[in-house]
């Protein structure tokens, strides 16, 4: 499900000269209409990340993949 209706456009971002310096552009996803959006920045200078996704979503699905994969003996 993409529900993300305020997203900002990866060139949008970059023309804006305030967010451009301040955020660094980690990721982008695409939306339901193949439109891309960034979903995750981080600033340059201060402790602040800023996300538009659900990190639980992703921990879920990785304990997933950990419990079913094989496990090795030694």
């Amino acid at each position: 499900m993409q529900n993300h209706h305020y997203g900002i456009s990866p060139e949008r971002m970059q023309a804006n000269q305030e967010l451009a310096k301040f955020f660094k552009i980690l990721t982008t996803s695409v939306d339901e209409y193949n439109k891309v959006y960034v979903s995750t920045v981080q600033a340059y200078n201060y402790p602040v990340t800023a996300f538009q996704w659900h990190p639980e979503v992703l921990t879920s699905m990785l304990l997933i993949v950990i419990l079913a994969a094989p496990h090795l003996q030694n």
